[in-house]
C-alpha cells in the first residue's frame, strides 16, 4: 500500500514537472532560447544529446554550462557543432559539468544545434528521469551587443535494461542549416559502430513543396552493399543494402537538397531506418533523427553595369588579337571615364577604333600611352540616352610580343555617372588569352639528301642541327662546314644541306706491346690522329705461358683435413695449389666412468691421441639421483622448541631440505580479570595465567567489601507517553533503593523526521520515517531498501616461484570488499635446472668441472669442483737475421697458450749497406724528371739522393667538335697534349635531338587530336591542323614500338603502331579519322540521317557478301588492308555492341528513315 502511494506521489510530481516546462517554453516561444535536447536509454547504451538554438538572431557568441548527474551519466564527448565548430571549445573536467563557449563571426538565426553532448549510462544506474540543466553565462550578437537568451532543460531518462534485441542509433551530419532559394544542403546519415549491422533499409523524408533532391548517394560505410537506391519520388528517397560482413559505423547515406521555394520558412528533413538485421540474421532496432532547416526569402538588389572585355581564349604570337569592350546593363550609365591595362613585354597596341554600340554617345575620348603603368588604352564618353545591353563600345587590337598568360583589365579612371547625374557603381571584368608560339617543320639532310633530321620548331626559337659526319677515305677525313642556311630563328618551315671540308690525315704511331705468360701482345701499327681511321692495322702476339717451380706445402694436413702445396711461376710470380691428403686418426681406449648420486657417469670407448676427437663410445651416463627420505617436523611447546621437515638422500645422506630449529612458543598470556568488591561481598585482584598449558603466571588476591555508597536518584521529567518520577535515593554500587521515587503523570510527543539511510550492497536502506525526539516513539515507520548488490572487482592471481605458493584469481566487492570469490593457494613450481659449463684450466689458472644451479632463484644444485692447471706448452721462436742497419735475434722459446717466455732471444748485430746505382730519369710534359742516384739493395736506404729536374710542359692539339644525332650525343670542341694524350680542355657532351613522329589524317580532321603512347603511358600530344597534317616530337619519345591514336570531332578512333629505330629516328603515317556509320567514306556517318542510304547499301553488300569497300582493302601493302579492314568493321559496329550483324543495318536504317 505504502509503495503504491509512493509511485503515486513520484507521478505527481513529473506531471508537475511536465506542466512547469510547457509554461516555460510557451512563455519563450517568442523569444530566443537554448534547449538542451531529451534522451533515454538503458545501462551500458550511449545517447548524443544536442543543445539547439531557436528564434536566434545573429547570434555571434555564447557562453554556458550543462549540467548532469555523473552519478548516472558518463560523458563519453562533447563537441561544438555547426556555425560554432570552427571557433568553439568545450571543457568537462569537472564531473557533472560542461562549460561551452562558442563564437561565430557571420552569426546565426533561426533555429540550429551548436553542442553535441555524448552520454553513456553506467551500469549500475537506477532507471529514472536525470535533469540535464542549462546555464546561460555570457550572449552576443554580431554587433559585440549582449543579448537575452534563455535556457530549457532536458530530461535523461533512464530506462530499465532492454531486452536483447540490439538497438543502432543513426545521428545527423548537415553541411548547413539555413538557406535561400537555389542553395544546397547536404545531410549525412551515420553511426558511431554498426553493432554488427548487415542488411536494412534507410529512408529520408522532406518537404517537397519546400526542396528538390539534387542527389541521394552511398557513403564509404556501405561501400558496394547497396541493392537499390530510390530518389523518384518527390519528398522521399530510401535505400536498402545488404553484406556478408558486417557494415562498419561511420557515413552511410547523404542527401543532398536544393531550397525550391523562395519563402520564410522553418521546417525539418526526417530519417528513419527499419527492417534492419545484424550478421547473425537477427533483428536489430533503428533509431533515427529529425534534422531542422530554416528558408529564408532572397534579397534582391539592383542589378549594377558591368564593363566586360571580351578576347580569344588561346591565340599565336604571329597573329593578331582583336579585344572588344562591352557594357552589360549599361541602360541606366549616363557618363564615364575608364582605361583597360595590358602588359608592353606580352603585348603591342596595334589599334583603337569606336564599335557599333559607341553611336549613340554624345562624345567620345580615346587615348592610348603604352608607357604609362605598363600599357593602358583609355576612354570617356558621355551618352545621355544610356546604352544597350551588351553594347559593343570599343574595338581594340594588339600584336603578342612573346608566349605568356595575356590579361587585359579594365579600371575606372575618375568616376561613372547615372542619369540622374550621382556616381554610381560599374563591375569591371577583366579576360585572359593564352598566348602560344606556332611551330614549324625543320628538316637537316646529309650532302646526298639522307635526313638526318626532321624537328618542330618553335616560332623564332633556333633549330638544333643533327649528328653530320662522312666517313673518311685513305687519304683524307672530313669536318662539317656549315648547313647552308641561318637555323637561329626559324619563321617558317625549312631544310637544310650539310656542307664538308676535307683534311689530309696526321699519321700517329701505335706502339708494340710485348706479350706476357697469360696476356698477348701487339706489333707496331699507325692510325690517324684527328678521324682515328687505322692505317696500318696491329697484329696479336701469342702469350707465352706459365714456368712453375718445384712447390712448397704452405697448409699441412691434419687427423681428417687435408693439406696445401703452392706452386709458382718463375717468370710472374703467378701461384697454383695442389690438395695434401690428410693423416688419419691415432685411436686410444679410455675406461668406464661410474654415475653417483649428482655426477654423471662415462661409457668406456676410444678417442684421438692427437686431435682429442671421440672415435667411439664414451657417451655420458646419467646421475642416479638422490633417494629422497623425510625427516619429521616437531612442534615446539610453550617451554621446548621444535624442528621443521626436512629431507635426506638415503644412499649418500647429503641433506635435500635442512631442518630448522623452530624456537619455543613461550607462554600465552591470559590476563584473569579483576572483580569489584561489592557493598556486601568481597573481589579479587587482577592476576594472569597461560591460556595453552595453563600454568598461574600472576595470582589473583581477596579485596573487602566496600559497603554501600549513596546516591541521589534525581527526578524523571514525564515525557509524551511515559509518566515521570519524583527524587529518591539508593546505592551507587550494589543499586539498593533506600529512598523510593514516586510517579509523575505522561506529556505529549515532540515530532522529529528520521532520514532516510542509502542502501549498501549486503544491508538493506530505510525510507523517511518520524519518531519523538523526546520518547524515541516511531510515529510514521520507515521501510525497508533492497540492498544494492555487490560490484565485482577481479583480485589478480598471484603466480608461483620456485619455494613460494601462488594464488588463484579472485573477486571482492569494490563498494564494501567483501571477498566474493576465494583465492586458492597455488604450489610452488619447484626449481629449474640450468648447467653451468665447465672452465678450462690454462697453464697456470685452475679450471672448474661443470655444475648447476635454478634459472628462475639461482639457487646452487650442483656445485662446481676446481679443475688443476695444465702447465706450459713449449714453443720455438725462431733466429731473426740482422739487416743493413737493424740488429737480429738468436733462437728462443715460449708458451704457445699462454705466451709466456720461456728462453730469451738475444740481439745480433747489423751487417751495413750494399750499394747500388739509381739511373736518372728524364721528363716529361707535366712529370719532372729524376738525377742519377745510389740506394742499399739490401734495405733499400738512399744513399745519394736524386734532385728533380723540371717538367717539360704540354704541346696543345684541339679534338674537333662532334655533331649529335636524333639517339646519340655530340661533343663540343676541346684539347689535349699531342706527346702525353693528357685532356686540356674537356669535350662537353651535347644532348641528343631526339625523334620525331609526322603524318596525315584522312577524312574529319575538325577537332582531331593525335596521342603518342608507349606501354599505355602518354609520350606526346598535339592537333591535327586544318589539312590534315600533324608533327609529334618531344624528349619522352625515344626508340621502340608505339601506339598511335588519333581521335575527337564525334569519330571512331583510329590506331595503328608506329616504330621508331636509333637509325631513323622519325616515321611517317597516313591515318583514317571518320564517324561511326560512314562505311562508304562520303563524310557522314550515323549522324547525318539524310546522308545514311549510300552507308545502308554499303553495309548490306557487307553483310550478305562479305564484301568491303575498295577504299579499305586497294592498298599494296598487306598489313595496312588488315588494318584498313579492321577500322571499316569498327565504323559498321553502328550499335557498338562489338560485333557486325544485321542489327547495326536495323539502327542504320532507323536513322535514315526518321531523318
Amino acid at each position: 500500500m505504502k509503495a503504491k502511494r509512493a509511485s503515486q506521489r513520484a507521478a505527481a510530481l513529473l506531471c508537475a514537472a511536465a506542466l512547469l516546462v510547457n509554461l516555460i517554453s510557451t512563455a519563450w516561444a517568442a523569444s530566443a532560447f537554448l534547449r538542451v535536447g531529451s534522451a533515454s536509454a538503458a545501462p551500458g547504451e550511449t545517447r548524443s544529446v544536442y543543445v539547439s538554438g531557436s528564434n536566434l538572431d545573429k547570434l555571434a557568441g555564447v557562453q554556458g554550462i550543462v549540467s548532469y548527474d555523473s552519478a548516472a551519466l558518463e560523458l563519453t564527448g562533447a563537441a561544438m557543432v555547426g556555425a560554432f565548430s570552427a571557433l568553439g571549445t568545450v571543457n568537462a573536467e569537472t564531473a557533472g559539468q560542461v562549460s561551452f563557449n562558442g563564437a561565430c563571426l557571420d552569426g546565426i538565426s533561426g533555429s540550429q544545434s551548436i553542442l553535441r553532448l555524448d552520454f553513456r549510462v553506467k551500469a549500475d544506474a537506477a532507471a529514472g528521469d536525470y535533469l540535464l540543466d542549462i546555464l546561460i553565462e555570457n550572449a552576443y550578437n554580431t554587433g559585440l551587443t549582449a543579448v537575452p537568451l534563455n535556457g530549457v532543460s532536458g530530461v535523461f531518462t533512464v530506462t530499465e535494461p532492454q531486452s536483447t534485441t540490439k538497438t543502432l542509433y543513426f545521428y545527423s551530419g548537415s553541411s548547413v542549416s539555413t538557406l535561400h532559394k537555389g542553395e544546397q544542403v547536404s545531410i549525412t546519415a551515420r553511426t558511431y559502430g554498426s553493432q554488427g549491422l548487415a542488411a536494412g533499409k534507410l529512408e529520408f523524408r522532406y518537404d517537397a513543396a519546400l526542396f528538390t533532391c539534387v542527389a541521394a548517394e552511398p557513403l564509404a560505410a556501405l561501400s558496394g552493399a547497396v541493392k537499390s537506391l530510390d530518389a523518384s519520388r518527390a519528398g522521399y528517397v530510401s535505400a536498402a543494402f545488404a553484406s556478408e560482413e558486417e557494415i562498419p559505423g561511420g557515413e552511410l547515406l547523404r542527401l543532398t537538397l536544393e531550397a525550391a521555394a523562395d519563402v520564410d520558412a522553418d521546417t525539418s528533413v526526417t530519417f528513419a531506418a527499419s527492417e534492419l538485421y545484424d550478421t547473425a540474421l537477427a533483428a536489430m532496432n533503428g533509431v533515427g533523427f529529425t534534422q531542422a532547416l530554416t528558408l529564408r526569402k532572397t534579397e534582391v538588389t539592383p542589378e549594377t553595369p558591368a564593363l566586360r572585355v571580351t578576347m580569344p581564349a588561346a591565340a599565336r604570337t604571329d597573329e593578331t588579337i582583336t579585344v572588344v569592350a562591352v557594357l552589360d546593363r549599361g541602360s541606366g550609365l549616363a557618363a564615364a571615364d575608364f582605361c583597360i591595362s595590358y602588359d608592353t613585354a606580352l603585348l603591342t597596341c596595334t589599334g583603337v577604333k569606336v564599335s557599333a554600340g559607341m553611336e549613340s554617345a554624345d562624345s567620345v575620348y580615346i587615348e592610348t600611352n603604352p608607357h604609362t603603368d605598363g600599357g593602358q588604352v583609355k576612354f570617356t564618353f558621355i551618352c545621355a540616352k544610356g546604352f544597350a545591353d551588351g553594347a559593343e563600345l570599343v574595338t581594340m587590337t594588339f600584336q603578342p610580343k612573346k608566349e605568356g598568360a595575356v590579361t587585359l583589365t579594365p579600371t575606372v579612371t575618375t568616376s561613372a555617372v547615372g542619369a540622374d547625374r550621382r556616381p554610381i557603381a560599374l563591375d569591371m571584368c577583366a579576360a585572359s588569352c593564352e598566348v602560344k608560339d606556332p611551330f614549324f617543320a625543320v628538316t637537316f639532310r646529309d650532302e646526298d639528301g639522307t635526313v638526318l633530321s626532321r624537328q618542330s620548331v618553335r616560332y623564332r626559337a633556333a633549330a638544333v642541327p643533327p649528328d653530320a659526319v662522312k666517313a673518311p677515305d685513305e687519304a683524307h677525313h672530313y669536318e662539317l662546314a656549315g648547313w647552308g642556311g641561318d637555323y637561329s630563328s626559324i619563321t617558317a618551315d625549312a631544310e637544310f644541306t650539310a656542307r664538308y671540308t676535307a683534311i689530309p690525315h696526321t699519321e700517329v704511331v701505335d706502339k708494340a706491346v710485348e706479350p706476357t705468360c697469360t696476356e698477348t701482345g701487339l706489333t707496331e701499327g699507325k692510325h690517324c690522329s684527328v678521324c682515328g681511321e687505322v692505317l696500318m692495322e696491329q697484329k696479336v702476339v701469342p702469350a707465352k705461358g706459365h714456368r712453375w717451380d718445384g712447390g712448397k706445402i704452405t697448409a699441412a694436413p691434419t687427423c681428417t683435413k687435408t693439406g696445401v702445396k703452392t706452386y709458382t711461376c718463375t717468370e710472374c710470380a703467378a701461384t697454383k695449389t695442389e690438395t695434401v691428403s690428410a693423416t688419419g686418426h691415432t685411436a686410444v681406449a679410455v675406461a668406464k666412468v661410474e654415475p653417483t648420486c649428482t655426477q654423471p657417469g662415462r661409457a668406456a670407448g676410444t678417442k684421438c691421441s692427437v686431435c682429442g676427437e671421440v672415435l667411439s663410445g664414451l657417451t655420458e651416463i646419467k646421475a642416479t639421483g638422490h633417494t629422497e627420505v623425510i625427516d619429521k617436523a616437531v612442534e615446539p611447546t610453550c617451554t621446548e622448541t621444535g624442528m621443521t621437515e626436512g629431507k635426506h638422500c638415503s644412499v649418500c645422506s647429503a641433506v635435500l631440505v635442512e631442518q630448522k630449529v623452530v624456537p619455543a612458543k613461550g607462554h600465552t598470556e591470559v590476563v584473569d580479570k579483576a572483580v569489584e568488591p561489592t557493598c556486601t561481598k568481597t573481589g579479587l585482584t587482577e592476576g594472569k595465567h597461560c591460556s595453552v598449558c595453563g600454568e598461574v603466571l600472576v595470582e589473583q588476591e581477596v579485596v573487602p567489601a566496600k559497603g554501600h555508597t549513596e546516591v541521589v536518584d534525581k527526578a524523571v521529567e514525564p515525557t509524551c507517553t511515559k509518566t515521570g518520577l519524583t527524587e529518591g535515593k539508593h546505592c551507587s554500587v550494589c543499586s539498593a533503593v533506600l529512598v523510593k521515587q514516586e510517579v509523575v503523570p505522561a506529556k505529549e510527543h515532540t515530532e522529529v523526521i528520521d532520514k532516510a539511510v542509502e542502501p549498501t550492497c549486503t544491508k538493506t536502506g530505510l525510507t523517511e520515517g518520524k519518531h519523538c525526539s523526546v520518547c524515541s516513539a516511531v510515529l510514521v515507520e520507515q521501510e525497508v531498501v533492497k540492498a544494492k548488490g555487490h560490484t565485482e572487482v577481479i583480485d589478480k592471481a598471484v603466480e608461483p616461484t620456485c619455494t613460494e605458493t601462488g594464488l588463484t584469481e579472485g573477486k571482492h566487492c569494490s563498494v564494501c570488499s567483501a571477498v566474493l570469490v576465494e583465492q586458492e593457494i597455488v604450489p610452488a613450481k619447484g626449481h629449474t635446472e640450468v648447467v653451468d659449463k665447465a672452465v678450462a684450466p690454462t697453464c697456470t689458472k685452475t679450471g672448474l668441472t661443470e655444475g648447476k644451479h635454478c634459472s628462475v632463484c639461482s639457487a646452487v644444485l650442483v656445485e662446481q669442483e676446481i679443475v688443476p692447471a695444465k702447465g706450459h706448452t713449449e714453443v720455438v721462436d725462431k733466429a731473426a737475421e740482422p739487416t743493413c742497419t737493424e740488429t737480429g735475434l738468436t733462437e728462443g722459446k715460449h708458451c704457445s697458450v699462454c705466451s709466456a717466455v720461456l728462453v730469451e732471444q738475444e740481439v745480433v748485430k747489423a751487417k751495413g749497406h750494399t750499394e747500388v746505382i739509381d739511373g736518372a730519369v728524364a721528363p716529361t710534359c707535366t712529370k719532372t724528371g729524376l738525377t742519377e742516384g745510389k740506394h742499399c739493395s739490401v734495405c733499400s736506404a738512399v744513399l745519394v739522393e736524386q734532385e728533380v729536374v723540371k717538367a717539360k710542359g704540354h704541346t696543345e692539339a684541339i679534338d674537333k667538335a662532334v655533331e649529335p644525332t636524333c639517339t646519340k650525343t655530340g661533343l663540343t670542341e676541346g684539347k689535349h697534349c699531342s706527346v702525353c694524350g693528357e685532356v686540356l680542355v674537356e669535350q662537353e657532351i651535347v644532348p641528343a635531338l631526339g625523334f620525331t613522329v609526322s603524318g596525315s589524317v584522312a577524312g574529319v580532321t575538325d577537332n582531331a587530336m593525335v596521342t603518342l603512347l608507349k606501354d599505355g603511358v602518354v609520350a606526346a600530344r598535339g592537333d591535327v591542323r586544318a589539312d590534315g597534317g600533324f608533327l609529334l616530337s618531344g624528349l619522352r619519345i625515344g626508340a621502340g614500338t608505339y601506339t598511335l591514336r588519333v581521335d575527337g570531332g564525334g569519330c571512331v578512333a583510329w590506331e595503328m603502331p608506329v616504330a621508331l629505330s636509333d637509325d631513323s629516328g622519325s616515321a611517317n603515317v597516313d591515318c583514317l579519322l571518320r564517324r561511326i556509320g560512314d562505311v562508304n567514306g562520303d563524310g557522314t556517318g550515323a549522324e547525318d540521317a539524310l546522308q545514311c542510304t549510300l552507308d545502308l547499301q554499303t553495309l548490306y553488300d557487307y553483310l550478305a557478301l562479305r564484301q568491303v569497300p575498295g577504299s579499305f582493302c586497294d592498298s599494296a601493302d598487306a598489313a595496312r588492308n588488315e588494318q584498313l579492314v579492321r577500322y571499316f568493321l569498327r565504323l559498321a559496329d553502328v550499335n557498338e555492341d562489338g560485333q557486325v550483324d544485321i542489327l547495326d543495318y536495323q539502327r542504320l536504317y532507323l536513322l535514315a528513315r526518321n531523318g
